[in-house]
C-alpha cells in the first residue's frame, strides 16, 4: 500500500490484484531477490544444473522457456553476465556468479562446448524443455525455503508488461484514469 501511495503522489495509479497460485496457501507470487542469503542457500544444494537454473531465474526473471535456449557460450566467461536474444546482456550479482560457472563447468566436463546447451536432458544429452526446467525450479524453491512463480513461464525481461500483467498490477497515468476525479 506505501508504493501505491507514493505511486498516487507521483500522479500514477499504481492497481494491485495479486496473483496467488494456491488460493489456500495465500502465497502472491511477486518473486524473491538474488541477495546474499538466498545464494547460500542455493550452495547447499548439490547439482550445478538446479542452482544455476534458480540463479538465472532469480537474477534476470528469464522464465523457463528462455532458460531452454540459453547454451553455454551464452554465459559470461566469469558468470557475471548472460547474453539473450538481440545481443541484450543480463548482470548476475557477483556473489552468485560462481554458481552459475560450476553449471558451465559441469557441462564441459561433460564434453559440451559453447554451441551447446546450458541445460541438458541426462537421458539424451539434448536441450532440456520447458517443463522439465519449471519443475527444477519450483523443487529449488521448495528445498531453499523460497516463493518464486513459475507458472508464469513466458516471456523475458525486456517485456515489463507482461512480467506486471503476470504479477497482477497495472500501472497508468492518473490523467487517462476514466471515472477518477482526483
Amino acid at each position: 500500500r506505501g508504493a501505491q501511495a507514493a505511486c498516487f503522489r507521483a500522479g500514477w495509479l499504481l492497481g494491485f490484484d495479486p496473483v496467488v497460485v494456491d488460493p489456500k496457501s495465500g502465497r502472491v507470487p511477486l518473486g524473491s531477490d538474488l541477495d546474499l542469503t538466498v545464494a547460500f542457500r542455493l550452495r547447499r544444494l548439490c547439482t550445478p544444473h538446479s542452482v544455476a537454473a534458480m540463479v538465472l531465474f532469480l537474477a534476470t526473471d528469464l522464465r523457463s522457456n528462455a532458460l531452454s535456449l540459453l547454451n553455454i557460450a551464452d554465459i559470461g566467461a566469469d558468470g557475471t553476465t548472460v547474453a539473450i536474444s538481440r545481443g541484450q546482456r543480463l548482470r548476475i550479482p557477483g556473489h552468485a556468479a560462481s554458481l552459475l560457472r560450476v553449471q558451465v563447468l559441469a557441462r564441459r566436463e561433460a564434453g559440451a562446448v559453447g554451441s551447446d546447451p546450458l541445460f541438458s536432458r541426462p537421458d539424451t544429452g539434448g536441450r532440456s524443455t520447458t517443463a522439465a526446467l519449471r519443475n527444477t525450479l519450483r523443487t529449488v524453491s521448495a528445498r531453499v525455503g523460497i516463493s518464486v512463480s513459475v507458472h508464469d513461464s513466458i516471456g523475458s525481461p525486456s517485456d515489463a508488461s507482461a512480467w506486471l500483467r503476470n504479477r497482477g498490477i497495472a500501472v497508468a497515468p492518473l490523467d487517462a484514469t476514466p471515472g477518477l476525479t482526483i
